[in-house]
């Protein structure tokens, strides 16, 4: 008998990534310094974590946001499993972190919504989620991610990946964000979010920017809902800036805490 699957917990995951081997892409200044090996093997990183995002269990769709719509044919021709699931959806420009969210307000008013990068996929805990909780609470998670799954990586005893869910510290890397949006996104969280997802201090913006624009309360009950960190190949964009301040920082602490 096939397991059923609480609908309320049933997630529409919204992501993007570079279509990196394009030479539209791998020519600008981001990427321009890496080898086109290093470039397929990233976008293979990409490529996986986005086949077991469709594959879980929990995950209903997938909509994948681009800017450039030859990436379309190649995630079609390599995903093997759950197709079905994913959806295109072309935005004015994916890497813009707003995209993603003005999306989910304006498309997937009432639904329970992942918003996560694009290397990274979710594990276990999903089913512990309580959507009519999560909209009574006004709740969002900031989930941080594991890094321990990839045992493929090449890390060693003396060089072990860093745990960002953990009592040791605030880590920050939250990469996902979970919570269930109603009416529209006001014009100052917009604003808030119009830099690059890839920009240092993104999740600390994304996080203070729920609080102070959106009214959530954020938690980051990543001890229980578990997300995993698919980056071996050591390639990140050239021009990442810092863009959280003392001013539009956030925080959330590693938690067992779903509710209050």
């Amino acid at each position: 008998m096939s397991k059923v699957i609480n609908s309320s917990t049933l997630l529409d995951v919204i992501l993007q990534f570079p279509f990196l081997t394009d030479p539209v892409v791998y020519r600008t200044p981001s990427y321009a310094r890496f080898s086109l090996q290093q470039l397929e093997k990233r976008l293979l990183e990409y490529m996986t974590s986005l086949q077991l995002t469709l594959i879980h269990e929990h995950v209903s769709t997938v909509h994948f946001l681009y800017d450039h719509p030859p990436i379309i044919k190649y995630i079609q021709k390599r995903i093997r499993w759950n197709l079905a699931k994913l959806s295109f959806h072309r935005v004015k420009d994916s890497k813009i972190t707003k995209a993603a969210y003005e999306f989910a307000f304006s498309h997937l008013s009432g639904r329970l919504v992942m918003i996560t990068q694009a290397d990274v996929y979710p594990d276990d805990g999903f089913d512990l989620i309580r959507k009519n909780i999560m909209v009574s609470q006004q709740l969002m998670y900031a989930l941080s991610r594991y890094e321990d799954r990839e045992k493929h990586c090449g890390r060693s005893p003396q060089s072990p990946s860093k745990q960002y869910c953990s009592d040791d510290g605030y880590m920050g890397s939250h990469d996902a964000y979970i919570f269930v949006p109603t009416g529209k996104i006001p014009p100052a969280a917009s604003n808030s979010l119009s830099h690059r997802s890839t920009d240092y201090g993104t999740d600390n913006v994304i996080i203070w920017t729920f609080i102070k624009f959106l009214n959530y309360t954020v938690l980051n009950p990543c001890k229980v809902i578990y997300t995993y960190h698919f980056h071996c190949i050591d390639i990140r964009n050239a021009d990442r800036t810092r863009i959280n301040t003392a001013g539009n920082t956030g925080y959330a602490m590693p938690t067992n805490k779903l509710f209050y």
